[in-house]
């Protein structure tokens, strides 16, 4: 598409230059030339915006839960053919620590080996099918050993995990589904399409989910907890119309890892 914007600049510059003598033609042509031009800034700008808006771990100590809700980060879709799990890993962070704050704590510190640990077990609960604290992965049954593989030994722990959809479904409300209804889902048939979440909105819902749980928001609002790390893997839930969800684990303890 920009290739095509720049090749149809050239030609108009080149008509233009050419020496055109009807001047209602010219007055077109130039008319032209200003919206291809413009058409192009628009492209430019849209493929730069999509390429910056990649997180990466350094980002962590750029930004605070508010900074980063205020961000362009946070407010994106989430693409399900191409995901962003730092991102969304940090979004979730990110309400976790707000969460935090509103009850008068002091923040989460991120910690990539708190990261890696959940995160390889939300993708063994996805790839194995199960929803349990307790994998059925040889050497990492318990979170202590899962803990003990990212340097994490001899320290207070803790784990949440929690299943939860990966577009705006309102859980309990009667849907119809893509087989149902021309390929998506809706409240109504035929109707508006429920849409993705954005890594902010999934944030929100997981949190929501988690501190309406007395032993969940425990875990949050542990003040022995410094560290967090966040994991979470993409899967279709087979017992509810292969609806987009994520399972998603959080590791907390008192030293950061290895």
């Amino acid at each position: 598409m920009k290739d095509f914007f720049i090749l149809l600049i050239s030609r108009l510059r080149s008509n233009l230059k050419g020496g055109i003598k009807n001047g209602g033609r010219s007055t077109v042509l130039k008319f032209v030339l200003r919206i291809s031009i413009l058409l192009l800034l628009i492209t430019t700008s849209k493929i730069y915006a999509t390429d910056s808006l990649k997180w990466d771990y350094s980002k962590y100590k750029d930004y605070d839960y508010k900074s980063f809700f205020d961000s362009r980060y946070a407010r994106q879709k989430i693409k399900f053919d191409d995901i962003d799990y730092p991102l969304l890993h940090a979004a979730i962070f990110y309400e976790t620590n707000r969460q935090r704050v509103l009850s008068a704590l002091s923040p989460f510190i991120h910690s990539l080996s708190l990261e890696k640990a959940a995160h390889e077990h939300s993708i063994d609960m996805v790839a194995y099918n199960f929803f349990s604290h307790t994998s059925v992965i040889k050497g990492k049954e318990t979170m202590s050993k899962r803990l003990a593989k990212v340097g994490i030994k001899n320290a207070y722990t803790a784990e949440n995990i929690a299943n939860f959809s990966a577009i705006e479904y309102q859980l309990g409300k009667s849907v119809f589904a893509p087989s149902q209804n021309g390929g998506y889902f809706s409240y109504t048939y035929r109707g508006e399409p429920i849409g993705n979440r954005t890594y902010m909105s999934a944030a929100k819902a997981v949190l929501k989910q988690w501190m309406g749980s007395p032993m969940h928001r425990k875990n949050i609002l542990n003040k022995k907890f410094k560290y967090l790390g966040v994991g979470a893997a993409y899967f279709e839930e087979e017992n509810f119309y292969n609806m987009p969800y994520f399972k998603v684990t959080q590791n907390f303890a008192s030293v950061r890892g290895s």
